[in-house]
């Protein structure tokens, strides 16, 4: 099921993790459209956006993958916000390389006390 629809950028926020929050307003919708909606809440795909008409060509062939980032960079970043959550309420941190160090020592020792 495909969406186009006329819309405005009103906002947007970039996250912790650089990833974005992007909010647009359309025109109102029929009860059918937002049945449509509801149906794919929550999907992965792509999202065209162009204040003109795209060109077939702008609009990607392959399937959105919902793995943009491999799991040891999820792990990272992750990682990082929670050192600087801890950093910034005043807690006593190593700089991030240390922290990062401990923490995957951490994780290493957890994983290796469950092998037999």
């Amino acid at each position: 099921m495909n969406i186009q629809t006329p819309a405005q950028l009103t906002g947007y926020n970039q996250k912790a993790d650089r990833s974005m929050t992007l909010r647009f307003s359309t025109r109102e919708y029929s009860p059918e459209e937002i049945k449509e909606l509801a149906e794919i809440f929550q999907s992965e795909g792509w999202l065209l956006f162009s204040p003109n008409e795209f060109n077939p060509a702008d609009v990607p062939k392959e399937n959105a993958g919902t793995d943009t980032k491999k799991p040891s960079q999820r792990l990272r970043n992750v990682l990082y916000c929670w050192w600087k959550q801890k950093k910034d309420k005043g807690d006593s941190v190593p700089d991030f390389d240390g922290f990062y160090k401990l923490q995957m020592e951490s994780l290493i020792d957890q994983i290796k006390d469950k092998l037999q």
